[in-house]
């Protein structure tokens, strides 16, 4: 490329989502809202399982690096989002906006990679249960982690390089509120990470005190079908939003062409449709075994309900297998 016609690029203007004052105090609040609830929860879920011992267990080791990363690529976003929407000078360093993206990349591929591995964690749960902590153990949790970390990073460095050597000639205005383009998407996530949250927070939060820790069986099916609703929806939408990255970085000019509005509801309805189908399968696989022991379960999830069976349970391992 001839660089002869480039400009120094010094600094990017986010232009943001709206100039109505109305409504920027509205997104203010409902944005300030998500922030501080995504900010305690994780916070909190982090906490929690540290001070906890019996969640020290591989689930929650790793469910704890989830919320890890989910702190970290929405903090490196958030509060330069909120700060732009009243103020008057929205641009961003050069090497600012590339810090910033390359913090959420690395975090974002990271929890990617993460949910990759909590599958993983939860096929060795429920196909050799008998051998799951000598399988699962502290080390090849920790290097598998640490794995994460680094494909993470990898994969960002990789981006953030290729992406921010371009030479910049024309207009440095980002028609976004920060420098990744899937914030119609990211909202879908943010829904996702809410409803899944308030399907299991508040009763995690009563039972710690509460004398009385029993759920029905339907509402124990109940529970669990809508957290595997929107975590599975979430694992699918984390797959579009790549996808959308693919196309915004590879075809910038037709990226609005390619990435219509009209796609972009077709692809999140799509999600949607198949977190619910794949919700009401295992649900329906899980829920519909002979119980004939113990009824003690740490929580509402397919491999603690599995070992309370007694019925056989080669079709629900096909299923987590084929689906996860």
């Amino acid at each position: 490329m001839d660089r002869g016609n480039c400009s120094s690029l010094t600094e990017f203007i986010l232009v943001g989502i709206t100039n109505n004052p109305r409504m920027k105090v509205t997104l203010f609040i409902l944005f300030l809202h998500i922030y501080v609830n995504n900010l305690l929860g994780n916070l909190g879920m982090i906490i929690l399982i540290r001070m906890d011992f019996q969640l020290h267990i591989p689930m929650y080791f790793f469910l704890s690096h989830r919320s890890f990363c989910d702190l970290c690529y929405s903090t490196a976003v958030g509060p330069k989002m909120l700060v732009d929407i009243f103020d008057k000078d929205k641009s961003i360093p050069f090497f600012g906006c590339a810090l910033q993206f390359f913090i959420a990349c690395t975090f974002v591929d990271s929890e990617c990679i993460l949910l990759a591995v909590m599958a993983l964690d939860r096929y060795k749960a429920i196909s050799s249960p008998l051998l799951y902590t000598a399988h699962m153990s502290s080390r090849l949790c920790s290097l598998l982690v640490a794995g994460v970390y680094l494909v993470g990073l990898a994969d960002a460095l990789i981006h953030t390089t290729l992406t921010f050597r371009l030479c910049f000639c024309g207009s440095n205005e980002i028609d976004h509120f920060f420098c990744i383009p899937m914030y119609f998407f990211l909202s879908h996530r943010s829904f996702c990470d809410l409803c899944y949250s308030t399907a299991v927070g508040p009763k995690m939060l009563v039972d710690i005190f509460g004398k009385d820790k029993s759920i029905p069986f339907f509402g124990c099916a109940l529970q669990f079908f809508i957290a595997c609703t929107f975590v599975d929806s979430e694992c699918i939408l984390l797959v579009v939003m790549a996808l959308d990255c693919y196309k915004a970085i590879s075809r910038p000019l037709l990226y609005t062409a390619h990435m219509s509005s009209r796609l972009c509801s077709l692809l999140v309805a799509g999600v949607y449709l198949v977190g619910l189908a794949d919700a009401l399968i295992h649900t329906t696989l899980t829920f519909r075994l002979c119980f004939c022991e113990d009824n003690e379960i740490e929580f509402c999830d397919i491999p603690p309900i599995l070992l309370l069976s007694c019925s056989e349970t080669q079709i629900n391992e096909l299923a987590i297998f084929t689906t996860f």
